[in-house]
């Protein structure tokens, strides 16, 4: 019985998540993780900060509207204090994990943990889906190096390209493993925080 783990970033939704239908489609049992950003004030260069409170109140409620779709689906998401560095090779070595699931991130930092937990388990299958473009880049009839300099060379080149539809929700989700631990840091999280002007979550669309 195989299980997957499946690393949810910034596509926290059950529809048109193609990234999600494969790890479904190969897996017989499925880890949902998300590691909760927690940086200090200084871990980014000027002491820059990603997250703002209005923003992390946004991202919490998100996160809590996919844990409760998944859950209908006997399914779980681990919400982790963790950096994916630090936590995701626990869970490999630990369930066994026979591949690894994500949807492609744009951001450099983000990359960047792929591809060293790419090197440190070159005998494991990572696949990343793109899950937030028109197109796939596979389906571009010129390389990336070759792209075109201005918007309009590039729409000329692609706008006979069919554009795919966007896939159903999954109802159906393989279950997490029987063992496994449940980690919920998010509904303290959420308690403790405060009401912001916008409302996050998938349910709400």
């Amino acid at each position: 019985m195989a299980t997957g783990l499946f690393l949810f970033q910034h596509d926290l939704r059950l529809h048109d998540n193609t990234a999600l239908m494969l790890a479904a489609s190969e897996m017989d049992h499925l880890i949902c993780v998300y590691c909760l950003p927690c940086e200090r004030a200084n871990s980014y260069p000027y002491r820059i900060q990603t997250y703002g409170q209005p923003r992390m109140q946004f991202l919490l409620q998100s996160l809590q509207d996919l844990s409760e779709q998944l859950a209908k689906r006997n399914q779980y998401l681990h919400v982790l204090l963790e950096h994916p560095l630090n936590i995701l090779p626990t869970l490999i070595t630990q369930h066994n994990i026979a591949a690894v699931y994500s949807s492609e991130h744009p951001g450099v930092y983000e990359q960047r943990v792929w591809q060293t937990l790419q090197g440190r388990y070159p005998y494991l299958p990572f696949k990343q889906v793109a899950t937030h473009t028109l197109f796939d880049r596979t389906e571009l009839p010129f390389e990336l190096a070759d792209l075109p300099e201005t918007f309009s060379k590039f729409r000329r080149r692609v706008e006979e390209l069919p554009i795919n539809s966007a896939t159903p929700e999954l109802d159906v989700l393989p279950p997490r493993p029987h063992h496994s631990h449940q980690f919920d840091v998010l509904t303290p999280i959420l308690n403790a925080s405060t009401q912001s002007a916008f409302t996050g979550g998938n349910q709400l669309l």
